[in-house]
């Protein structure tokens, strides 16, 4: 690409570098200049318009940022169109965002003439929500530098997984004098985190916090239906050994993690009973405000993986309150 001054004389063609107002007429940047153009700007008084000649060899900015959106974009995504060098990926339906930062981090450093911002990863999205764009800075670009720009980015580095809309049971348990209200509340909280990621709360079983009595609910879950199984203790669970953990293994379960990098929300346990994982809830699970069990739950509405692995590397961002102060 050529970028400077051009007579007026050979200006046809050139892609206006600024937009310019010309009394009545207003040029837009970025607008292919042609034979009405090249005649308002010399009725103007002007003999040289800067500007920016396509060369052989070179995409225009829409065409370079089609290319890359296009490369970027897996499963659950949808382009909108090419528009001053600009080209926005959209969510095609409520789900989560996964984005491999590495391949987008390459892609980025590939040239500067070619840029990717995405959303956070693993946010929850909605249909329609804008979830990454390409920029492509100057007017035109290298075929080449394109093309290592999709290389880089390798194979569809952006998806939205869907949420599946499963049965999900709950069982509580509870201590002697333990308010009936208690336990309304903590169900209410947890109904709208499971319908806000496309699943439903049938039913809620509430026992005495025992391990037979929490054996029997659990298996009563399970005769249910259930695709996900949540536990909110009595009291939080601060071992392997203990009572909850204790029940889902009498229940014929196998704990898979315990703890997690993730603050508030370090207290919870997964663990899995045949294919329905099991989540035990840390107690800041009873308020609304977003802790590690959203983080969890998510991957598991979306049928993602989800092992201790996966829970150990949700340290970096783990930190969700940042209200302690020294």
């Amino acid at each position: 690409m050529i970028f400077g001054e051009v007579p007026l004389d050979r200006a046809e063609g050139v892609i206006l570098a600024h937009t310019m107002v010309l009394g009545p007429d207003k040029l837009i940047k970025g607008r292919r200049l042609g034979i009405a153009e090249v005649a308002t700007l010399r009725a103007a008084g002007l003999s040289h318009v800067t500007g920016a000649t396509v060369e052989p060899g070179d995409l225009d900015e829409n065409e370079a940022a089609r290319m890359v959106a296009q490369a970027l974009a897996g499963d659950g995504i949808r382009l909108g169109p090419a528009s001053t060098g600009r080209c926005n990926l959209f969510a095609h339906h409520h789900g989560l965002l996964a984005v491999d930062a590495e391949r987008v981090g390459r892609l980025n450093r590939v040239d500067e003439a070619v840029t990717a911002a995405t959303a956070a990863p693993w946010a929850v999205v909605t249909p329609g929500q804008r979830i990454a764009t390409v920029k492509v800075i100057p007017f035109a670009v290298e075929a080449g530098t394109v093309h290592a720009c999709i290389a880089a980015a390798g194979k569809a580095p952006v998806q939205v997984h869907p949420f599946r809309s499963r049965p999900v049971g709950m069982v509580l348990t509870a201590l002697p004098g333990t308010a009936e209200a208690a336990l309304d509340a903590a169900v209410a909280v947890t109904r709208q985190r499971i319908e806000g990621l496309g699943g439903r709360l049938d039913r809620d079983i509430r026992c005495p916090h025992r391990p037979d009595a929490l054996e029997r609910a659990i298996l009563q879950s399970l005769d249910d239906g259930c695709g996900a199984l949540l536990i909110s203790g009595a009291l939080v669970t601060t071992d392997r050994r203990d009572m909850v953990p204790t029940a889902i293994l009498r229940a014929g379960g196998a704990i898979e993690h315990f703890g997690m990098p993730v603050e508030p929300g370090n207290m919870l346990l997964l663990a899995r009973i045949g294919p329905v994982p099991v989540l035990v809830l840390p107690s800041c699970a009873r308020a609304e405000a977003l802790n590690g069990l959203d983080l969890v739950l998510r991957r598991i509405m979306a049928d993602l993986p989800t092992n201790g692995r996966h829970i150990m590397e949700l340290g970096v961002g783990g930190l969700l309150d940042e209200g302690g102060m020294s």
